[in-house]
């Protein structure tokens, strides 16, 4: 791999335009301010009486302006699970608020001062800057080979909430984001749990790390970028049993390294899943 995930994340700073805002419905002199506080709460749910106070204005307004950033593809707001895709008998409280990202880390890096690829690990908001920049290339990727593919959250009012869930027809991958260089049980504990009842067919751990490995059945950690690169044939695992690669992986062995290789996809796509 040519790159690490924070040299992709700082080589896209560079690179940091602002064409978009002159075609704002709203002046740009309350953008940048509603964009600053909106950068602090980088993937965490939106709490729009709170972000109203902060920025001394009505939530009214406040929605107003996000909607106004939603429209013009700088924000995202993620929903939640619906809780008609909820397994039966699993209708429990559920966060209702979306949350929010800042689509483009060129936009969010500046704004939150951030120059130096050594602190991305180390912010409380690097697992949530990890998160916006992956969610916004797992979701383009989806929708080259699944337009009709839907995306929400699931769970984080008493656990870590599931990063991402593709609902692609009967389904559905879940995914958390870690800006991480080695990961621990903990890291992808809600994914088994989501897996346990149901809510996934398939798990994925993207991080910043080099190995593949799985944690436990049905669950895979790839690095991020490798993730985008192979990302039709690794999502495509969540629909196909793979014993191979299960005993491998649990023999903590590293991968082949053209396994992830889209020309070699035919030779070890018969190797790992038949």
């Amino acid at each position: 791999m040519e790159s690490s995930v924070i040299e992709v994340l700082l080589r896209m700073k560079s690179k940091a335009t602002f064409t978009a805002w002159p075609r704002l419905e709203i002046d740009v002199d309350d953008v940048k301010p509603t964009l600053k506080v909106l950068s602090l709460n980088q993937g965490c749910r939106v709490n729009f009486s709170t972000l109203g106070r902060a920025l001394g204005i009505s939530h009214p307004t406040l929605r107003g302006r996000i909607k106004t950033l939603v429209d013009n593809g700088i924000i995202r707001l993620l929903h939640p699970l619906p809780k008609d895709l909820l397994p039966e008998g699993q209708h429990r409280a559920r966060p209702a608020a979306p949350v929010l990202f800042i689509r483009e880390a060129a936009l969010l890096l500046p704004i939150l001062g951030i120059e130096d690829g050594a602190d991305l690990p180390d912010s409380v908001l690097g697992d949530h800057i990890f998160a916006g920049f992956m969610l916004e290339r797992i979701i383009a990727a989806e929708r080259r080979i699944h337009p009709d593919s839907c995306y929400y959250y699931y769970g984080g009012y008493y656990s870590t909430p599931v990063d991402l869930m593709i609902v692609r027809f009967d389904v559905r991958i879940g995914l958390v984001f870690r800006l991480k260089y080695s990961l621990r049980g903990a890291d992808w504990r809600c994914l088994k749990a989501a897996r346990k009842n149901d809510l996934i067919s398939r798990g994925f751990a993207l991080y910043a790390g080099l190995r593949g490995y799985s944690g436990v059945r049905d669950i895979l950690t790839v690095n991020g970028l490798y993730f985008l690169e192979d990302y039709d044939f690794l999502t495509d695992l969540a629909q196909k049993r793979c014993p191979l690669l299960m005993r491998v992986a649990r023999n903590n062995r590293k991968y082949p390294a053209d396994m992830l290789r889209a020309s070699e996809y035919p030779r070890h796509a018969n190797r790992l899943l038949y």
